[in-house]
C-alpha cells in the first residue's frame, strides 16, 4: 500500500518543490546532478580514500586496516538493513512520481518509480563510509562528510529522487551502523576472520577483496541483478 502521509511530508513537499524549481533555472547543474545519480564516482572516491589508509604502513596499520575491514563491512550491513525497511514499511512514493506537485521532470531515470523511497541507501552508504574515514582521520573524514552531503545526497534530491527525509533517514541509519562497528566489537570481529587470509593467501585474498570494493562502489546492483534473476527462473 502506497502512502504519502509522512509526518514531515508537508516539509518534504516544500523543501523538493522549492529545489526543483531551483534546479530547473540553472540549466548549468542538470548535466553534473544527472551524471551523479546515474554514476558511481562519488563511491569510487569514498572507496579509494579507504584504500589509502589500507596500504599505509608503520605502528598503526594493523589497526588501520580493521578499521577499514570493519567500514566495509557495515557498508554491506546498512544496505541491507535499507532494504528490509523499504521492503518492509509502507511503499513511499517518490517525488518524480509525485504528479501533483508538478515537478519538472529531468528524466534521470525511471527504473526507480517502482522502487519505495525510504530510506535513501544510497545515502547510507556514502556516510557509512564517511564515518569509517573519520574514524581513520579527522581530515579525510571531512572530505568524506562533503562528498556525502554535496555529491550523494544533493544530487538525489535536486533530481527528485528521493524526499529530504529519505536521504536524512539513510545517513542517520548509515551512520549508526558504522559508529557500531567502530566503537564496539564487530569491527575486530569481522578483521579477526578477514585479515588472516591476507597474510596466508594474498592472491585469493585480493581477488575477493577488490571484488567485493568493486560490488560497493556500484551498491551490489550486479549481485541484486542476478539474485533477481535467478528468483524468477526457479
Amino acid at each position: 500500500m502506497a502512502i504519502r502521509a509522512f509526518p514531515c511530508q508537508g516539509l518534504d513537499d516544500r523543501i523538493t518543490v522549492g529545489i526543483n524549481t531551483l534546479v530547473s533555472h540553472v540549466g548549468a547543474l542538470q548535466p553534473l546532478f544527472k551524471y551523479l545519480c546515474n554514476g558511481n564516482i562519488s563511491f569510487l572516491v569514498l572507496v579509494c580514500m579507504l584504500l589509502s589508509f589500507w596500504f599505509q604502513g608503520g605502528e598503526l596499520a594493523h589497526r588501520q586496516r580493521e578499521r577499514v575491514v570493519g567500514g566495509l563491512a557495515a557498508g554491506l550491513v546498512a544496505m541491507f538493513i535499507c532494504r528490509v525497511l523499504a521492503l518492509g514499511l509502507p511503499f513511499r512514493t517518490r517525488p518524480l512520481a509525485a504528479t501533483q506537485l508538478h515537478l519538472v521532470d529531468f528524466h534521470v531515470t525511471d527504473a526507480l518509480r517502482t522502487w519505495s523511497s525510504f530510506p535513501s541507501d544510497h545515502s547510507a552508504l556514502a556516510f557509512t563510509l564517511a564515518v569509517t574515514l573519520w574514524g581513520l582521520s579527522k581530515r579525510a573524514g571531512f572530505v568524506g562528510f562533503l562528498i556525502a552531503v554535496l555529491l550523494v545526497d544533493l544530487p538525489r534530491l535536486a533530481m527528485s529522487l528521493h524526499w529530504a527525509s529519505d536521504l536524512v533517514a539513510g545517513a542517520l541509519l548509515g551512520t549508526a551502523v558504522s559508529a557500531v562497528f567502530l566503537l564496539t566489537k564487530p569491527s575486530g570481529w569481522v578483521a579477526s576472520k578477514v585479515l588472516p587470509l591476507e597474510s596466508r593467501s594474498p592472491s585469493l585474498f585480493y581477488g575477493i577483496f577488490f571484488g567485493y570494493l568493486f560490488e560497493l562502489v556500484i551498491q551490489f546492483n550486479d549481485l541484486r541483478g542476478f539474485a533477481v534473476a535467478l528468483f524468477r527462473a526457479l
